[in-house]
């Protein structure tokens, strides 16, 4: 709590509390993110909505960064005569137990058929140019925002820079007369700078985490379509969660 502290005194200032707990669902939600975020998703009606739409921000199409911290404006000053008062409605606000439990991961796991033949030739599938356009597209139109309005480049927001964005569109098939083994891989990672500015970068499915990682190859032939987020909160607690589509 001592580590979150500081982190719930910036952000209260933008968060406008006057204040009242029932007032929860009227802050900012990137504001919510953020707070509930460091504290690992505390089960409060304020947290589970927070968290909603962290998840409904990955989920396409397109896939958006789940945390905005430029929509939340941490410049504001704080001037609030009983500190210790405000502190404690914030905390009471957003970390007290709710009615509202968090809801669990979401996603499935993958598998593929364990029998069939290796064929001699693996050819790499080239993405269409105008679709990779078009991709890239979307992703400078999701990469807005410079960051948070104040420096969080200190340890208390390592958590921010945890979060990673895992898009992977990966298939494994047989193709032609001579059945060859056709790989088409389209992975995104999208990761936060120091100032929490968001960016996505081309990857490989081989390269995200083993709980997203495809399992096809050539002797398991497949498909998949999903996207995960992964982080650390304040605590140092990891979490993740999967969405396939």
């Amino acid at each position: 709590m001592k580590k979150l502290l500081p982190i719930a005194m910036i952000a209260a200032s933008s968060l406008g509390l006057q204040c009242q707990p029932t007032y929860a669902q009227s802050y900012p939600i990137d504001c919510a993110i953020l707070l509930c975020l460091a504290g690992g998703w505390p089960a409060s009606v304020p947290c589970a909505r927070a968290h909603a739409e962290f998840i409904r921000r990955i989920t396409p199409w397109p896939v958006e960064p789940p945390l905005q911290i430029w929509r939340c404006p941490m410049n504001a000053g704080f001037r609030i005569p009983d500190e210790s008062r405000q502190s404690y409605l914030l905390r009471d606000a957003l970390f007290t137990p709710g009615r509202i439990p968090r809801s669990g991961p979401f996603g499935m796991e993958v598998r593929g058929p364990s029998s069939l033949p290796v064929p001699a030739t693996v050819l790499l599938h080239k993405t269409d140019p105008a679709a990779d356009l078009r991709t890239r597209f979307l992703q400078l139109a999701q990469s807005v925002g410079s960051g948070a309005d104040i420096d969080i480049s200190g340890a208390a927001f390592d958590y921010v820079r945890s979060i990673e964005v895992w898009h992977v569109r990966y298939s494994v098939r047989l193709t032609g007369s001579s059945q060859n083994c056709t790989i088409s891989d389209q992975t995104d990672h999208g990761r936060y700078g120091i100032q929490g500015d968001f960016r996505w970068s081309k990857s490989a499915a081989r390269l995200s985490p083993v709980w997203i990682r495809p399992r096809y190859d050539c002797n398991h032939l497949g498909s998949m379509r999903a996207v995960g987020v992964s982080w650390i909160d304040s605590s140092g607690t990891p979490g993740h969660e999967l969405v396939t589509y």
